[in-house]
């Protein structure tokens, strides 16, 4: 599923066709887990400027945001009840080159299971 969040209302939508989009899509996609893939949410915070795939857990919502640009990496983010948190950053570049969807997408996977959350 994919929302859009445009002036502070959330609105599921269809055919967003960013570069941001493509690759969040791409990455989803990718998810090693069945119930990843089911729990996964696509979100496009017009609001904020950020792309992100979103997975709730039970100690609440767990944002993959994607880089605004190349030069950045992911953020692994808890949405908790006092405000967003920082868990990890995902490296989006190794060894000069940027890292393909399907590892992006484990690392995730990974992320979210070695912290006991999916």
């Amino acid at each position: 599923m994919e929302i859009t969040v445009t002036n502070g209302t959330v609105k599921q939508s269809k055919g967003i066709e960013t570069p941001a989009a493509l690759r969040a899509r791409a990455i989803a996609g990718h998810l090693p887990r069945p119930e990843l893939l089911s729990a996964a949410t696509i979100v496009h915070n017009l609001d904020e400027n950020f792309t992100g795939i979103r997975i709730n857990t039970e100690a609440g919502a767990i944002l993959l945001m994607l880089p605004v640009s190349p030069e950045f990496d992911f953020q692994l983010i808890h949405e908790s009840e006092t405000g967003p948190v920082i868990l990890q950053a995902i490296k989006a570049h190794e060894r000069g080159r940027i890292l393909h969807q399907r590892v992006i997408a484990y690392r995730f996977s990974e992320a979210l299971r070695t912290r006991g959350l999916k």
